[in-house]
């Protein structure tokens, strides 16, 4: 009979190294001499496969464990690595009732449910160092030691001879959504008012251009021409729109509908002329911001709570910021006068979780002489480990002549764990904006 031990990756990262734990000292109390198998996860060594890059005791634990994979590194104890995932469908019922598959503790969980069905006649044990895989593993039978007991910690626990040196964590990144970096106003200011109508409103081309009015005879020939499609009567009768109504009439009464707008409910042409003109000034200065999405990844093996970002960038005087949120896309005018003018909800969060709680501070300025202080910041509830989230977006609007080739950003970070996340800085490549 051999006892097979799962590792969590806490273990591997907070313990000692595995190597270095007394393992035999665990089962002291079995009167056999059994075989000891570490067995390390297949979601353990992707955990520590992610956190490597930014991580060196991660690194340093994948060199050993590469090292001493099927290796016998103490008497009577090997280490075994799972290299391939389990597929969820080979799950019993009631395990797939109670796991989330989309959790990687789940997945853990699961990966020793398998191989404890396969293996009847061996002992199996979980060791973590978190709450809830420790309750779960407990709940489906498995046998669980919990790292933190005091009866364990001496086993486990490293040593804390060492400097109380503070960690420089660099498990939180901040990073541009766009990777490539390079970014491009959406439209140049100069457009011309032709293009612009053409472009935004298709089914009045000429709107722009002298009017010709064509007022005699309409009064006679309304009654014939309503007639020849549909009175208003008829239409509101039948629960038409205003929009349906003009597409009824057709494109060539469209001329006589701006001269007689009391004919339906439409604004006048001077009206409606006004109001694209607004528009069109408008859209030009809303076009002058260019939007930036952030994003926030844990690559750490724990989750992170309270986590406060601030961020500060210097800027040439003229520049502004605003949250998305703050920046409104100027209304598009319609032709005809919308009674109860509500407009559809759109997400700018692309990538969000209920139990983030993200807030954010809208961009503030602090002037100087020269150059101008921009502050704004995210504060998070909770972000898992290997996650990515969303944060909402800033816009940037560039004066017409500036000399900065890049903005920078300093990223500083506050949160409820041990350690500090160091500073980062966010290179915002500028030199072919158009």
């Amino acid at each position: 009979m051999t006892t097979f031990v799962f590792l969590d990756t806490n273990v591997l990262i907070h313990c000692k190294t595995f190597t270095e734990i007394e393992w035999k000292e665990l089962f002291k109390e079995s009167q056999k001499k059994e075989d000891i198998v570490i067995v390390v996860p297949y979601m353990v060594n992707k955990e520590l496969d992610n956190s490597k890059k930014y991580d060196k005791k991660a690194r340093n634990i994948q060199n050993k464990l590469k090292e001493l994979k099927d290796v016998e590194f103490k008497e009577d104890i090997t280490l075994n690595i799972t290299i391939f995932p389990i597929k969820w469908s080979s799950l019993k019922s009631e395990w797939i009732e109670k796991l989330d598959e989309n959790e990687s503790d789940c997945k853990i969980i699961a990966e020793i449910l398998v191989f404890k069905d396969n293996h009847p006649d061996d002992v199996i044990y979980f060791v973590t160092g978190d709450n809830t895989p420790y309750f779960q593993a407990n709940a489906l039978g498995i046998n669980t030691i919990f790292w933190l007991d005091d009866q364990y910690k001496a086993i486990f626990e490293p040593s804390k001879v060492k400097t109380a040196k503070i960690n420089k964590l660099t498990d939180l990144k901040i990073y541009f959504k766009n990777r490539e970096n390079k970014y491009e106003l959406p439209i140049q200011n100069d457009i011309s008012l032709d293009d612009f109508v053409v472009d935004e409103f298709p089914d009045f081309p000429d709107l722009m251009k002298e009017e010709k009015r064509v007022i005699e005879g309409i009064e006679s020939k309304k009654s014939h021409e309503m007639d020849e499609v549909m009175t208003i009567k008829e239409a509101e009768e039948k629960g038409l729109t205003v929009g349906d109504l003009i597409k009824s009439l057709g494109r060539p009464h469209l001329e006589k509908l701006f001269s007689a707008p009391l004919l339906l409910n439409l604004k006048s042409r001077e009206q409606f002329k006004e109001e694209v003109l607004k528009y069109y000034e408008e859209i030009k200065e809303y076009r002058k911001y260019v939007e930036i999405e952030l994003y926030l990844t844990n690559m750490g093996n724990r989750p992170f709570n309270n986590v406060n970002i601030e961020l500060y960038t210097l800027l040439e005087k003229d520049f502004d910021l605003k949250s998305k949120e703050e920046l409104e896309k100027p209304e598009k005018p319609k032709i005809d006068r919308t009674l109860f003018p509500f407009s559809s909800y759109s997400s700018i969060l692309p990538m969000q979780h209920k139990e983030y709680n993200v807030k954010y501070s809208s961009p503030q300025k602090i002037e100087k002489e020269k150059n101008d202080i921009w502050v704004f910041g995210y504060s998070i509830k909770k972000i898992q480990h290997n996650d990515t989230l969303g944060l909402y977006p800033i816009t940037i609007k560039f004066p017409e002549e500036f000399k900065m080739k890049k903005i920078q950003f300093i990223c500083s970070f506050k949160h409820d764990e041990e350690g500090v996340t160091k500073e980062q800085k966010l290179t915002l490549d500028v030199s072919n904006l158009i």
